[in-house]
């Protein structure tokens, strides 16, 4: 029985990373412009810091929309692997040798599944599995299943 598989990814993710990124140069610019007026006296109703605040906003959109853009990249990557059945097969019973605490802020669950090891952690900004077993995740000890993964990164789960 499959209990995870990784999802496709969706171009409306990709194209509100756009808009984050032109938000942020609108507000950029808005912000320079703001602040440029204000030194030569023409606008009198902002505070002093009103533009660089704007246009630090600008900078962290900016930030923001190009991280966006490489999770998506990195996401459309993983999935096309899988769909063209680049991937790894682990098959086994998990056994436990280390679990992430509930409230995180520690190393992740570390499993073993026939033979390869596999670190999950809650934390992790992936768009692959990552759900510990503090938070009920599927691999338990004792669990027989299959594992589909690139890497570290575990794509699909079928509980045998």
């Amino acid at each position: 029985m499959t209990v995870f598989e990784i999802s496709p990814f969706f171009p409306e993710y990709y194209y509100l990373s756009y808009f984050k990124i032109f938000l942020g140069l609108a507000l950029f610019i808005f912000g320079i412009v703001v602040r440029v007026l204000h030194l030569k006296g023409k606008v009198q109703n902002y505070k002093s810091y009103t533009g660089t605040t704007i246009a630090s906003s600008g900078i962290l959109f900016l930030i923001l929309g190009q991280v966006s853009i490489s999770q998506y990249k990195s996401h459309e990557n993983i999935y096309y692997q899988f769909e063209s059945g680049n991937y790894s097969v682990a098959e086994g019973t998990v056994e436990v040798l280390r679990e992430q605490p509930k409230e995180g802020h520690a190393a992740g669950d570390l499993i073993i599944i026939g033979n390869r090891e596999f670190e999950i952690s809650f934390s992790r900004d992936a768009f692959t599995y990552r759900i510990p077993i503090s938070h009920d995740g599927y691999l338990k000890s004792g669990v027989r299943v299959k594992i589909y993964h690139i890497n570290n990164d575990i794509l699909k789960i079928n509980i045998l």
